[in-house]
């Protein structure tokens, strides 16, 4: 059965959330965000900048629901992935994190956020093999970026 058109007053508040957030006005876009996340072709994207905004307000476990709730909606999205990894990094869950950046990859190889934590993050982990195949990932990538020659 197809989806119903979303309703006017929702698209609305849609819409204005999403110029709040690119406002910076995290709590405004908060509240309308919740009103679409349920239901309705914008859920996914409600649920991913409310993981988002969670996580900048220091709410890791709530980012982590909402962002895994946008991967119920979407699970190839691998910005939610990358978002994922952030909140996992923010509560010290470190694998976790390298797990969620994989997915990131796994659904868009050349994700520059995510092959670039990936490969810093294994880097500090002693992990040197598979940062320096993430790091020569990224060369193709970002052939003039500075930090990949120090």
């Amino acid at each position: 059965m197809p989806s119903s058109p979303p309703h006017p007053e929702s698209e609305a508040r849609f819409t204005e959330a999403e110029s709040l957030f690119g406002a910076g006005q995290l709590a405004r876009s908060e509240v309308l965000y919740q009103q679409t996340a349920h239901e309705g072709p914008h859920a996914a994207t409600a649920c991913y900048r409310l993981g988002q905004i969670s996580r900048r307000l220091g709410r890791a476990s709530e980012a982590g629901v909402w962002l895994n709730q946008a991967l119920v909606h979407n699970p190839r999205w691998p910005d939610a992935y990358h978002e994922l990894a952030l909140v996992c990094l923010a509560t010290q869950k470190v694998t976790e994190a390298v797990t969620s950046l994989h997915k990131a990859l796994e659904q868009e190889p050349s994700h520059l956020a995510s092959r670039r934590l990936l490969a810093d993050l294994t880097r500090s982990l002693g992990r040197w093999r598979e940062a320096v195949r993430h790091y020569a990932e990224l060369l193709p990538l970002q052939p003039t970026d500075p930090i990949l020659f120090q």
